[in-house]
């Protein structure tokens, strides 16, 4: 949403209010949008469905490194750093070309690599030992090509560009880690 580089399925909010409480906010959406559905509720999320778009409001502990800037119909959309270090944790985890592809979208858009690094430390209190977890997974792509279909408007060649842009810098940012 923030770059609008690609076309997102769903939508993910994040309330870094520890006592929100998640079965009382649906109630409350529901009353405004009908055709809410909630599809499941953790002591963390709350997913939901409207119309057909998933929804899922996560209970976040992170708190924001910089205030959020105004998105689409000026829904307040975290900036850069955040997402940076945000899409830096989702690739550690998980590996997908959407996360990639979105990580690669905030280098373009003047986000160095090493400031988003420097961003998930900050975001996440980790030691700068710790990120070389991270960092090694920028450049493993076999769980993010284990799923055959591509993101919409992310084409094999423009993967293939992605693909090289880490295996070219993330390296840089090992060795600095290890100095």
């Amino acid at each position: 949403m923030h770059l609008r580089h690609r076309r997102s399925l769903d939508l993910d909010l994040f309330s870094v209010s520890a006592d929100i409480d998640l079965t009382m906010l649906a109630q409350a959406v529901r009353a405004v949008v009908p055709d809410l559905q909630v599809i499941s509720t953790t002591d963390a999320a709350l997913r939901v469905r409207v119309g057909d778009v998933p929804v899922d409001i996560v209970r976040y502990p992170y708190g924001l490194l910089d205030a959020p800037e105004p998105g689409p119909e000026a829904f307040p959309v975290a900036g850069v750093r955040d997402l940076a270090a945000m899409k830096l944790s989702a690739i550690a985890r998980r590996g997908l070309r959407r996360d990639f592809w979105d990580l690669h979208a905030l280098a373009e858009g003047g986000l160095p690599l090493r400031d988003a690094a420097a961003a998930y430390v900050a975001k996440f209190g980790v030691s700068e030992a710790d990120l070389y977890h991270v960092l090694r997974s920028l450049t493993y792509f076999e769980d993010a090509e284990k799923d055959p279909v591509y993101p919409r408007g992310l084409t094999a060649t423009r993967w293939e560009r992605i693909k090289r842009f880490f295996l070219a810098e993330a390296p840089g940012l090992l060795t600095e880690e290890e100095e």
